[in-house]
C-alpha cells in the first residue's frame, strides 16, 4: 500500500532485458526526506530497479508512482523534469573541461544568478571542488570525480536521488566515509529523498532510515538500521552470510 507521505512507491514491478525477467514483483516505498538503502546479492535486480525508476527501462508489469503520479510510462527526461536524478555507477564527467566548466554545462538552463547561487551551495557541500575549480576533470582522483558528478546532479535541486554504489571506483575508506557523510548532509539540508544501492553495506545502513532486501527479483524483507546492525538481522536477511563478509553480498 502507498503511504500518504511517500515520494516514491514501487508496486509489483516486473522488468528485465529481452525475454529475461530480472525483477519479478519488486515493491518498495521511499518517504519524503528519507534515505532508503537497497541491498541484495549480485544479480538480484538492484540496478535494474533504479533504471525502471529513472525511466530508462520500462517494466512489463507494475507501477512507479512519484509524488502521487503514475510515471511508469513516461520518458526519462520527464522523470528528470519531475525531480528524479540518477547517478549511475561510474558516472562520467567531461574530462577535458575544468571542474567549473563541468558545472556550467550541467547548469546551463539555470540562468547566471541561479547557477551562481547553486554553485555556492555545491561548494559548501564539496569544499575540495571549490579549491579545484580550474583543474581539468580528467586529472581529478576517483573520489573527486564522484563528488563532481554528484554535484552536477545536485545543481538541479532534485527531489529524489537514485545512487548506484556512490563509494565504488577505488575510493579510500576515508573518502568513502566522506561520501556517506555528505549524503547525510544532502538529505538533511537539501531535503532530498535518497534511494541508495551500496557495496559498503555497513556504512550505508548507518546513514539510512530503512533497508530493503532484494533477492531473486523480489523485495523479501524490510528493516530499520538499529535493529539490523545490533541484532544481527542483516545476517538473517542474507541467508546466513556474515556481516563481515560484505564483499560477497553487494
Amino acid at each position: 500500500m502507498e503511504s500518504n507521505d511517500s515520494i516514491l512507491s514501487i508496486q509489483d514491478v516486473v522488468a528485465g532485458y529481452n525475454k529475461k525477467e530480472i525483477l519479478q514483483g519488486a515493491s518498495l516505498q521511499v518517504k519524503t526526506q528519507e534515505i532508503v538503502t537497497l541491498i541484495g546479492p549480485n544479480g538480484s535486480g538492484k540496478s535494474t530497479l533504479l533504471k525502471v525508476i529513472s525511466g530508462l527501462l520500462k517494466p512489463k508489469r507494475g507501477k512507479v508512482v512519484f509524488n502521487g503520479e503514475d510515471i511508469t510510462r513516461l520518458e526519462p527526461h520527464k522523470h528528470v523534469e519531475k525531480g528524479i536524478a540518477y547517478l549511475m555507477q561510474g558516472s562520467e564527467v567531461f574530462p577535458s573541461l575544468s571542474v567549473k566548466e563541468n558545472f556550467q554545462v550541467a547548469g546551463h538552463r539555470l540562468g547566471e544568478e541561479n547557477l551562481k547561487d547553486r554553485l555556492k551551495r555545491i561548494f559548501d557541500l564539496f569544499p575540495q571542488l571549490k579549491e579545484l575549480q580550474s583543474r581539468r576533470a580528467g586529472l581529478l582522483s576517483g573520489g573527486q570525480r564522484q563528488m563532481l558528478a554528484l554535484g552536477m546532479i545536485l545543481l538541479q535541486k532534485p527531489k529524489l536521488l537514485l545512487l548506484d554504489e556512490p563509494s565504488a571506483g577505488g575510493l579510500t575508506p576515508a573518502l568513502a566515509k566522506e561520501v556517506f557523510e555528505t549524503l547525510k548532509r544532502i538529505n538533511e539540508e537539501e531535503k532530498v529523498s535518497i534511494l541508495l544501492i551500496e557495496q559498503n553495506i555497513r556504512e550505508a545502513v548507518k546513514i539510512c532510515h530503512r533497508v530493503y532486501l532484494l533477492k531473486d527479483g523480489k523485495t523479501h524483507s524490510e528493516g530499520h538500521p538499529a535493529e539490523i546492525l545490533q541484532n544481527g538481522k542483516l545476517e538473517q536477511m542474507f541467508f546466513g552470510k556474515s556481516i563481515e563478509d560484505e564483499s560477497t553480498i553487494n
